[in-house]
This record gives C-alpha cells, structure tokens and sequence, in this order.
C-alpha cells in the first residue's frame, strides 16, 4: 500500500518540480528569457512532458524501485530549462548544479527515512559514480582540447547521483552519440562550421531521456 502512494506520488513530484523550475528561472541573473513562439512552446510543454513522463515511470517501474521514478523526473526537470540556457548562451550556471545535487538530497532523505541501509549503500556508490565521471570528463575536455565545457563536465559528473554508476555512464554515451550527430547535422547544413560551439546540455537532455526510456 505505502509502496503504490510512493509510486503514485511521482506525478505530484512532477507537478511540483515544474512550479519550483519556474520559480527558480525567475531568481537566477542573467538566464534569458523565451522570446520567439517556438521557445516559449518549449516551456509550454515542459510540464505535460514531466506528467507523461511519471504516468510512464508508474506503468514501468516495479514497486522495489518507487524513488527511481522521482529521481528520473527530477533530472529531467532539471535540465529542461538548462539545456535552453546553454543553447542561448553557451553556459550552464553552477546555480543549476547546485540545484540538482539539493534534489538529490531531498529524494536521498526520503529513501533514508524508508529504508536506511539499502539507502546509505546506495549514497555511497552513488558518490563513488560521480567521482569515477568527473574523472572520465575531465579526461575527455583534456583530450577534446577544451571541447567540453566545465559547466558540462561538472552536469555529466553528478548524473551517477539520479541513474546509479552503471547508468550514468550509459547516460554520459547517449549524450556524446546525440552531440555527434547534432554536431553532423550542423555541419552538413552549413549552419555552424568547425570553430562554432555547439551546446552540449540539450543532447545530455536527449541521452538522459533515451536511457530512462530505454
């Protein structure tokens, strides 16, 4: 009974997170605001994104994984309107970051209070996840010659904290697959050249999606 209020909760959780994005979008500095229709269609269907996403999680997930589904709908809630900031002005605020982590930490209170050692073993391989990523990205910005942002490096490093190790790394491959393909789109339609920057978030959005679908 406790486990389907849990599993049911997922779209209040949707609901709330979207009115709390909203709220936190007005009282960062400098985050553009949607001008053209199509960028405001983008926020419009931000919160009927989040709800069909939860009745999915809620049809899918099995009862032994009830917080799985709050942690999927709020990584996505947060870089919904993240992943429109880089795309406007080619940064990620270590505002949202610090953002992500505190609803991590919410969800983390909520799987203590239900059950502690489950929880803590998972806190701990959680952080160990983040810690392996960050690595790995800042391995991969070396490499690419300062290709990937530290904003993207810091974002890709705490998605272990919503997907687990295993899946955040899966997550992490998505995204550079989706990057990639955005990046031959561009290319071929002549719409960026070879210098331009591409943003990154909104393909780290796209790859968090197809894992979480997938």
């Amino acid at each position: 009974m406790i486990l389907n209020v849990i599993r049911y909760a997922t779209i209040i959780v949707a609901v709330l997170l979207c009115a709390a994005e909203y709220q936190f979008m007005k009282k960062i500095k400098d985050v553009p605001k949607p001008e053209s229709k199509r960028e405001k269609l983008y926020f419009q269907c931000m919160p009927f994104a989040l709800v069909l996403l939860a009745v999915y999680l809620i049809w899918r997930t099995d009862a032994a994984r009830v917080f799985d589904g709050w942690k999927f709908v709020a990584v996505v809630a947060l870089l919904w309107p993240v992943a429109f900031i880089d795309w406007r002005t080619n940064t990620i605020p270590n505002e949202w970051i610090l953002q992500g982590i505190a609803l991590r930490g919410l969800i983390w209170i909520c799987e203590l209070l239900y059950g502690p050692a489950d929880a803590a073993a998972r806190i701990v391989a959680d952080l160990l996840g983040c810690g392996i990523l960050l690595c790995v990205c800042i391995m991969l910005r070396f490499f690419s010659r300062n290709g990937l942002g530290m904003g993207d490096v810091k974002l890709l490093s705490i998605l272990p904290l919503f997907f687990g190790m295993i899946n955040g790394f899966t997550a992490v491959i998505y995204s550079l697959l989706v990057v990639f393909v955005q990046s031959c789109y561009f290319l071929i339609t002549k719409k960026k050249g070879k210098k331009d920057v591409i943003p990154m978030c909104p393909a780290i959005l796209a790859g968090c999606v197809i894992t979480i679908l997938l």
